[in-house]
């Protein structure tokens, strides 16, 4: 049976926020699909407000999308040299 959380009515926010809330608790990360979700999702928030502020980060790679190594990771865009 699945639990509920709040925010769970279906729509892309409340999808991001739960896969958040689950990281948080150590839920839904049983397997590397739901890892890999979880950092894309993370990726594209972060290219999507960059563009949003009329930013184009032109050499996005692994290298520059580091982890801040808090208990539930975030993604972070670093190296903006090549950006326009």
């Amino acid at each position: 049976m699945r639990q509920r959380l709040s925010g769970d009515e279906g729509d892309s926010d409340s999808i991001s926020n739960r896969a958040l809330v689950r990281a948080r608790i150590g839920l839904g990360f049983g397997s590397i699909a739901a890892k890999t979700r979880f950092f894309f999702q993370h990726l594209m928030s972060r290219v999507s407000y960059c563009y949003a502020m009329q930013v184009c980060h032109r050499d996005l790679k692994l290298e520059n999308t580091p982890l801040d190594g808090s208990p539930a990771p975030r993604l972070k865009i670093c190296d903006f040299g090549y950006s326009k």
